[in-house]
């Protein structure tokens, strides 16, 4: 334990930290555990891809570095070099970041390639989406005398909406709210928009604004785009890694070994 009282781990207005005050710190606040998470999720990461005979090959590497350097705006070596002077790295701790990520990403395409599909099948009506205007009033039968403008006079929806919505976003738009996705809408919303047809006006419906009624302008039943695959690969990743983490056994002799100690005082 000397080592780790000699040890500055920071300085606070010029104050030297140790590192076994830094840790005992944590531990007394109770984030010494939590502190530790990615590194016991690094070697989970490592377990499998030994476990799996994952191969980290050069051709997998580069692609990596190449998203990360165009993350940091690192497009020269002299940006590199200043970044990782800047960052407190060595030229081969940045390599292993970037060998982390991408054993990360190839364990992730392991774990999940072949439940995205059965997933999303399962799912699918979460990825529905609407492009919906809205007209919302305080009234019920002022919905209703607007509904029947609409329906049975062939009034124009977005002139009313100008003229008599009190949804302050969509008002000065002609009640055009955009796209949405069935998750966002309440139950009685999701029934009423995803059962009709696109130009139908349905409603009116009461909602927390008051009474509203909804122009479907566009529906999208949901399908297995690519940014939807990558969206369910990772909350699928991110269940696995909790089940691992859940599962793994891990020891923290160093919580024994932080005994108390006085804290040193300041000089003023």
């Amino acid at each position: 334990m000397s080592d780790f009282a000699s040890i500055v781990a920071l300085s606070v207005d010029g104050w030297d930290v140790s590192l076994r005050e830094a840790l005992r710190e944590l531990k007394v606040a109770d984030q010494l555990i939590d502190a530790f998470r990615p590194v016991i999720e690094a070697r989970i990461i490592e377990r499998a891809v030994q476990e799996r005979g994952i191969a980290i090959r050069d051709e997998d590497l580069q692609p990596i570095a190449d998203a990360y350097r165009a993350e940091h705006d690192l497009y020269t070596a002299a940006d590199t070099h200043a970044w990782l002077e800047e960052q407190i790295l060595s030229v081969a701790q940045f390599e292993r970041r970037l060998r982390d990520r991408c054993a990360r990403e190839l364990v992730q395409d392991d774990v999940t390639a072949d439940q995205i599909e059965p997933w999303f099948a399962e799912h699918r009506t979460e990825f529905d989406t609407a492009v919906v205007s809205l007209i919302v009033v305080r009234e019920r039968s002022v919905a209703e005398e607007l509904a029947a403008q609409v329906r049975d006079e062939g009034a124009d929806f977005a002139e009313l909406a100008r003229k008599h919505s009190e949804d302050e976003a969509t008002r000065q738009r002609g009640g055009m709210l955009g796209r949405v996705n069935r998750e966002e809408l309440s139950p009685a919303l999701q029934a009423a928009v995803f059962n009709a047809r696109p130009g139908e006006v349905v409603g009116p419906i009461e909602t927390d604004g008051g009474f509203g009624l909804i122009r479907v302008e566009e529906l999208r039943l949901g399908e297995l785009t690519e940014e939807i695959r990558e969206e369910i690969g990772e909350r699928l990743f991110q269940k696995w890694m909790a089940e691992q983490y859940e599962r793994a056994e891990v020891g923290f002799p160093l919580l024994g070994i932080l005994e108390d100690e006085p804290r040193p005082i300041a000089e003023s």
